[in-house]
């Protein structure tokens, strides 16, 4: 682990680049936030930062299954897990 970065982000350094300025001003994932759709969001976060599921899960302090089960069960709101660490840094 390197001892520079805090927990959750030495575990994100997978990150192949990280999510740009502006990133959650797209209106298709303003849409998906506003309607608590986070396999969505978290398939647009993926994609940005070619996190896998289990780093994702790893990130947001959730299970990879959890983190699977989003998009394919259409999982929305509370059932999908910590949203107000969702898209924040970590302090």
């Amino acid at each position: 682990m390197n001892d520079s970065l805090c927990g959750p982000c030495a575990r994100a350094a997978g990150f192949r680049k990280p999510i740009p300025e502006g990133f959650y001003e797209d209106a298709d994932l303003r849409a998906a936030l506003a309607n608590y759709d986070f396999g969505a969001v978290f398939a647009a976060v993926r994609q940005q930062t070619g996190l896998s599921q289990l780093q994702l899960a790893d990130l947001l302090g959730l299970s990879q299954s959890r983190v699977s089960a989003v998009p394919s069960r259409h999982l929305r709101g509370a059932a999908a897990g910590p949203v107000p660490r969702f898209g924040r840094s970590p302090t």
